[in-house]
């Protein structure tokens, strides 16, 4: 009894301690959608170099997010996430302080877009003109790395260390939790961001305030993981005699191939819809008569819906099931996204928010369905590689749709965007067959 209650103690203080910096690093991550607009205004950039800003961050999260996940299983996950929170933190100082950094990276900026003009000649032949960026650009583009790589701890750790501390009964409802704060953390950090911009203030302070916020949530993790004993390295990994050190299983611990990459797919896909719809909803939103003060409000009513959907996501999935609760997200997910383009304005905001639902719930649904393809000891690297294919449609998205913006509107891009959660549909048959292996193979 002792046992059991020292489990669900640090069950409950793992779940809580991963809520809260999924709450941070999602905040942090997702407050770039609201700051594009402004960014895009700022240094007079198109669409496509507006997606771009994003594209650097969700780049710096999918180098590093496998092998975080990898390193994770020898030293565990507590000084890694310690580590990425505080780089993350730092990276918003940094783009806070762009404009005063700027006039020193003047002569790397220059370099860079020298060495592109180059490129551009020798592979086409023919004599380019040269491109033309504010010297802010790209320190701003690299700190947008740093944040991604920062961030590319949170997910794969932290979603981990609830995989593990709920293996079995309760594990979708505790990854719905786990979402839910995500969702919170954007909410919190948009709307702020969003009302401070409402007021026309200067959009650099609240990338200073959050990096501090970041900071002190690396400490608090830190404090909170070393007192309850989770984290650390593998107790197996922790003997000092090299004889007496077992071998490292190899290997990537996948029960169902078809099954896994399956459910890779449909996350690929459903990464691809939302991050097309979150860059480009408020640039809709401008292109439909919205001042941009209140466009950039859509944002956090998507996040609202989403912060009720991944918590209620959860729930639906045990008691329905992986394929009812997917397909319905799919179908549901593409005619809101249709009803926003068409719809008048203000209807739109309320659809967003139901959109919002959909759009971001099913992610629990999708997270908590890892560890039934997957062994236990191979969860982090898993979980690194499932929310790698996420970072890298995070990349491509925002640039293909900002070119498609750029070269055909927002109709048709917002369109195609709409289009995509329908490819999920025939996934989610092959899926369910995979389930049924599974459920035998227990059996």
């Amino acid at each position: 009894m002792a046992e059991q209650t020292i489990s669900t103690r640090k069950s409950k203080q793992a779940l809580a301690t991963s809520s809260g910096a999924h709450a941070v690093h999602d905040g942090l991550s997702d407050i770039l959608y609201v700051l594009l607009p402004v960014l895009a205004e700022f240094f007079g950039l198109d669409k496509a170099e507006a997606g771009l800003i994003r594209s650097a961050q969700r780049a710096g999260m999918s180098i590093f997010q496998i092998p975080v996940g990898i390193l994770a299983e020898r030293i565990g996950e507590r000084n890694l996430l310690v580590a990425g929170t505080v780089l993350a933190g730092l990276s918003w100082i940094g783009i806070g302080l762009t404009a005063s950094i700027a006039p020193y990276a003047v002569p790397i900026t220059d370099m860079i877009l020298a060495g592109i003009t180059w490129t551009g000649q020798i592979l086409t032949g023919t004599a380019w003109q040269g491109i033309e960026l504010p010297p802010e650009f790209i320190p701003l583009l690299i700190f947008c790395f740093l944040l991604g790589t920062g961030g590319a701890v949170q997910h794969p750790l932290a979603q981990a260390l609830v995989s593990r501390a709920f293996p079995e009964q309760g594990r979708r409802v505790a990854v719905g939790h786990y979402n839910f704060w995500g969702d919170a953390g954007k909410l919190i950090f948009a709307g702020a961001t969003s009302l401070w911009l409402g007021f026309q203030l200067p959009w650099q302070t609240p990338g200073l305030a959050f990096g501090i916020i970041a900071l002190l949530c690396a400490a608090t993790i830190l404090v909170v993981l070393n007192n309850i004993g989770l984290g650390g390295p593998p107790e197996h990994l922790k003997t000092t005699k090299k004889e007496d050190k077992p071998r490292i299983e190899k290997g990537w611990g996948v029960k169902h191939r078809l099954g896994f990459t399956t459910l890779c797919m449909i996350k690929f896909m459903d990464s691809v819809t939302r991050s097309g719809f979150l860059t480009f909803i408020a640039f809709l939103m401008i292109d439909k008569g919205l001042p941009k003060e209140w466009a950039v409000q859509a944002l956090p009513i998507v996040f609202i819906g989403g912060m009720l959907g991944k918590l209620a996501f959860g729930y639906i999935a045990e008691q329905f099931g992986v394929f009812k609760s997917v397909i319905a997200a799919a179908i549901t997910t593409g005619v809101g996204i249709f009803l926003i383009i068409y719809l008048p304005v203000w209807i739109a905001f309320l659809v967003m928010a139901l959109t919002g639902i959909t759009l971001n719930g099913v992610s629990s649904v999708l997270y908590g369905t890892v560890g039934d393809y997957i062994e236990l000891n191979k969860q982090t690297r898993a979980f690194g590689f499932f929310y790698t294919l996420g970072t890298v449609a995070g990349i491509l998205a925002p640039v293909l749709i900002g070119v498609i913006y750029d070269f055909s509107g927002a109709t048709i891009a917002m369109s195609v965007v709409g289009i995509l959660p329908l490819i999920i549909l025939p996934l989610c048959i092959v899926l369910r067959a995979t389930e049924r292996d599974l459920e035998a193979a227990k059996a």
